[in-house]
């Protein structure tokens, strides 16, 4: 079980620095401006594919401690 949540907890910090790395290009406007305009739209995008995997990997231990 101990190796499952490592590699769980390795996962959500490999996902967070992705998306951290997503969000300062997008930020320091090196995206194509003509794409998306507001990058306030990539960033709730990228938090709401974060959240739906950390529940989804929650939902898997929680049914695999059980």
């Amino acid at each position: 079980m101990k190796v499952r949540l490592l590699k769980f907890l390795f996962e959500m910090f490999i996902g967070l620095v992705i998306f951290s790395l997503c969000t300062l290009i997008f930020y320091t406007s090196i995206s194509i401006p003509f794409l998306i305009r507001d990058h306030r739209y990539w960033q709730i995008a990228g938090l709401f594919l974060i959240g739906g995997f950390i529940s989804e990997e929650l939902i898997k231990e929680v049914k695999a401690i059980k």
